[in-house]
């Protein structure tokens, strides 16, 4: 059974590298060649290009871990450091994506709260401190996780290289417990935001019905956004289910390989996301 789960695993990971490697160059370039035209990007330009290097980096290392394991490579610190750092760019991909849900959120609902329409006028100002802020905080709770990825069972030569897998393991730590909180945190800012804007385009679009605009086009832009914003909702959803999936079985090697080739998946999903939520990546 786990011989099987490993190798639909390692069949995901390069399936979704094969896509993921030239739809995350697709998005960066597109948008760099906007900004060498026009000398500026959106910040949903600047969020999209955040999401597609994480994932590119989250792809590129899971193949570096499975070359690893092919190769039977005796090195614990290669391992356990791009373990890691896969890890983080999973956090940092969760961030990105509700930082993301919170401009959409600001940009498309409509309040008057004075702390509200500060935090819109400000956000864009925010943005980049918040994407520093949100690099730092992972490289810091990620370079503290490395320090308790622990040996357990050095490989040898009676090992199967899908049990390589299993060399080291993530105590139950004070740095796992603030990733598995921060990433919590995300998804609850996301779930929030996601919510808020449902129900503004839900009355929006019913509003302009009402007043027999219901065949114009900014109805069609609105179901679109919601069809988007529900995909993105589901993909984060899954992406954090897995995640504390693949934590809390640990110990459950089939587990770990589901787990695994769900976020390959999550992955492609990610990718073609961004291409299709983006008219001007969607019409390149």
């Amino acid at each position: 059974m786990s011989a099987a789960a490993y190798f639909i695993m390692v069949v995901a990971d390069i399936v979704a590298f094969i896509f993921v490697f030239p739809g995350s160059i697709f998005i960066i370039a597109i948008n760099l060649w906007d900004w060498i035209n026009n000398k500026t990007l959106s910040l949903s330009d600047h969020l999209s290009i955040g999401v597609s290097v994480c994932n590119f980096l989250h792809g590129v290392l899971k193949v570096l871990l499975q070359l690893y394991l092919f190769l039977k490579l005796d090195c614990f610190l290669l391992i356990k450091y791009v373990s890691v750092s896969c890890l983080a760019a999973m956090s940092g991909n969760l961030w990105l994506c509700t930082l993301y849900s919170i401009y959409c959120c600001l940009k498309i609902v409509t309040f008057s709260q004075n702390a509200y329409v500060y935090l819109k006028k400000t956000f864009p100002k925010m943005l980049p401190w918040l994407l520093i802020l949100t690099v730092l905080l992972t490289l810091c709770v990620s370079i503290a996780m490395a320090w308790d990825v622990k040996d357990v069972a050095p490989p040898n030569k009676t090992q199967s290289k899908q049990d390589l897998t299993l060399i080291f393991y993530l105590e139950d730590s004070a740095p796992l417990k603030i990733y598995i909180f921060a990433c919590l945190c995300a998804l609850l800012l996301f779930s929030s935001s996601y919510v808020t804007i449902m129900i503004s385009l839900r009355r929006h679009i019913k509003q302009m019905r009402d007043n027999a605009e219901g065949s114009s086009s900014n109805v069609n832009v609105h179901i679109h956004a919601v069809k988007i914003l529900t995909l993105s909702f589901l993909y984060d959803v899954i992406y954090f289910a897995a995640m504390m999936i693949a934590g809390l079985n640990d110990n459950d090697i089939v587990a770990v390989y589901s787990m695994a080739t769900i976020f390959s998946i999550c992955l492609v999903f990610n990718t073609v996301l961004l291409i299709k939520g983006n008219s001007k990546l969607n019409n390149a």
